[in-house]
């Protein structure tokens, strides 16, 4: 499918530089602040920025001098084997990282994941709403919070219910995950690509550190990173000469199905359905030169952008609705509809004094609509009203806590370790030795999640020179997940999903790169062999004249000294007398005969 450039796409591409940039700014700024050499690591972050970029150039050359590319494609067959080997490979390294740091780190559920720990086995066992009428009226409030809960129920119905099995779990959802990252940047800019997303994603630190939570984080990215893979193949393998057009339809299906269930675990899924939305609606397909009815009805429905948007929509709102109504049925209460159950989010996102996180003013006065009026929905209202007060009040105000509230999402990488540090501290689980490791690690997330920023701004530059492709989808699902935290609840974990994004920018930020060094040295491979072939050239003309100069020296020194012997020519027969009397020598014994006269008559007559 073609889709072609426009203003609105440059809009996002600058907006997009412009907060990775402010990003970097944030998260550097932030670096090594309240230690004792606060400026240790930012000179660190500098020397290993410099190292990266070396690296990527010696490799990119490397890579095109040895044609290492060329290779591949005469021995395709080699060439997958080592690929898939080394990708095989990487993943199973990082689930074993994955599971050594669940088991050494002993993590009990506590707080929201101790709610979904507990509303998990309540489902298990079937008793939610004998034992749990609260959890009840709080899913009525927020029907999200259900979604994961459901996946871990069927987790713990096949393996026992325990925070082990929701860990492992977990674990498995990440690396797959990671697998998920991988497909999509083989997909969108190669071998090298697709294996420097692989490595990145399997490797990021905090999403490693993040493991011993009974999260619903994983689930939701698992599913989110199989939806794009789902649209990235569904762009790519289905063209005008499509032989099976209903695979692709089925596959749009599919992902509108896939989407509906990963928002029920997370509502933001809703971000990256506008998103592809956006980027398909303007796209269009060229169809085989025939006769329309001629052509397949599968290939008609594909065809165009906007047919492609109804196949992923209309699943997408009919499953949604079907999850709903499981979420009401499951918590027997009325749940409050999409249209309003905001109204909280946006209130506490709106409290300037908290900065837009979490308070207990605003949770109780949640719960204080709730009890007036025994309604989801006009609790949610009441909050609404007030939220719509609050960003009206103070322009100034809250133009200060938006930014704000960015620097805090965007501004580190650290809630991985800094989490831990918190709950294992409340839990008694902190020892010594634990505790420096976390601490090294917040700052190694920090520089880790700083690089992947650089690549991910380099990729925006090459965005603006390259053609259009499902990238930019992702580019707006991560400008949908800022600007709609900019106004709702916002804490830095909130980024979770955003990460393995940013694994996918950074694999093609490397392939471009190498692509790049490939091309230079390309060119200067052209420029060597046609100064080369001047060179010869510029020597052979040179010797020819050489040659030419010297053989007209020889000739003229010939005509210079040569004389003719006639003696000898006559011997050898070069040279003939043709005239009747042949010359010879006079005989000295007789006498020579007498001269006649000039005019032919004798002396006598005269």
């Amino acid at each position: 499918m073609e889709i072609k450039r426009n203003g609105f796409m440059y809009f996002a591409l600058t907006v997009y530089g412009i907060a990775v940039l402010y990003a970097i700014v944030c998260t550097l700024s932030k670096l090594g602040a309240g230690q004792e050499y606060p400026y240790y690591l930012k000179g660190i972050f500098l020397i290993l920025l410099l190292c990266m970029g070396i690296l990527l150039i010696v490799f990119g050359v490397i890579w095109a001098r040895l044609e290492i590319t060329r290779r591949a494609e005469e021995h395709p067959h080699a060439a997958f084997w080592a690929e898939n080997v080394l990708a095989v490979a990487v993943l199973c390294v990082s689930a074993a990282i994955r599971v050594h740091y669940v088991q050494t780190m002993p993590m009990a559920p506590q707080s929201d994941y101790k709610t979904y720990y507990e509303i998990a086995q309540m489902l298990n066992e079937g008793t939610l709403l004998k034992d749990g009428p609260g959890y009840c009226d709080y899913v009525a409030m927020f029907p999200h919070v259900l979604g994961y809960p459901l996946v871990l129920a069927a987790v713990f119905r096949m393996f026992g219910t325990s925070v082990a099995a929701a860990q492992y779990f977990n674990v498995a959802l990440s690396v797959g995950t990671v697998f998920f990252v991988w497909r999509i940047v083989r997909r969108l800019s190669g071998r090298i690509g697709g294996f420097a997303g692989l490595c990145a994603a399997a490797f990021w630190p905090s999403q490693i550190l993040y493991g011993n939570f009974v999260a619903g984080e994983y689930a939701f990215t698992f599913l989110l990173m199989g939806c794009v893979w789902l649209f990235v193949a569904s762009l790519q393998d289905f063209g005008g000469t499509a032989a099976h057009p209903w695979l692709c339809v089925l596959e749009l299906a599919g992902l509108g199905v896939l989407l509906a269930f990963a928002g029920v675990i997370r509502p933001l899924a809703v971000i990256f359905l506008i998103a592809l939305l956006i980027y398909m609606i303007p796209g269009k397909m060229k169809l085989p030169a025939r006769l329309r009815n001629d052509i397949p009805l599968g290939l008609r429905l594909i065809s165009r952008g906007w047919k492609r948007c109804l196949l992923v929509l209309c699943p997408y709102l009919l499953f949604s609705a079907f999850f709903s109504l499981n979420v009401g049925y499951t918590v027997n209460r009325s749940l409050a509809s999409s249209s309003v159950s905001y109204g909280y989010n946006l209130l506490v996102g709106l409290n300037t004094q908290s900065s837009g996180g979490w308070n207990q003013k605003d949770s109780d006065y949640l719960y204080k609509s709730f009890d007036s009026t025994h309604s989801a929905a006009k609790a949610h209202q009441a909050c609404r009203d007030l939220a719509f007060k609050r960003l009206f009040g103070s322009p100034k105000a809250n133009f200060n806590l938006m930014v704000h509230k960015f620097e805090v999402l965007w501004g580190n990488d650290d809630y991985g370790a800094s989490w831990n540090i918190l709950f294992m501290d409340q839990q008694g689980n902190l020892t010594p030795q634990r505790k420096t490791f976390l601490y090294r690690m917040m700052d190694i997330s920090d520089l880790y999640y700083l690089i992947m920023l650089v690549l991910s701004g380099v990729l925006g530059l090459y965005l603006w020179k390259k053609k259009p492709n499902a990238s930019y989808s992702l580019v707006l699902l991560f400008l949908g997940t800022m600007a709609l935290h900019l106004l709702v609840e916002n804490q830095n974990r909130y980024h979770y999903h955003i990460l393995p994004v940013f694994a996918v920018f950074a694999g093609m930020a490397v392939a471009y790169i190498n692509q790049s060094c490939f091309e230079r040295a390309a060119a200067a491979k052209a420029r060597g062999l046609k100064e080369a072939r001047e060179q010869a050239e510029r020597k052979e003309h040179l010797r020819s004249l050489s040659e030419e100069e010297k053989r007209l020296m020889e000739l003229r020194s010939q005509a210079l000294h040569s004389r003719f012997d006639i003696e000898k020519a006559l011997r050898e027969g070069h040279v003939g007398i043709t005239v009747s009397a042949a010359l010879t020598k006079p005989d000295p014994s007789e006498p020579p005969e007498p001269p006649e006269p000039p005019d032919g008559r004798n002396e006598n007559k005269q």
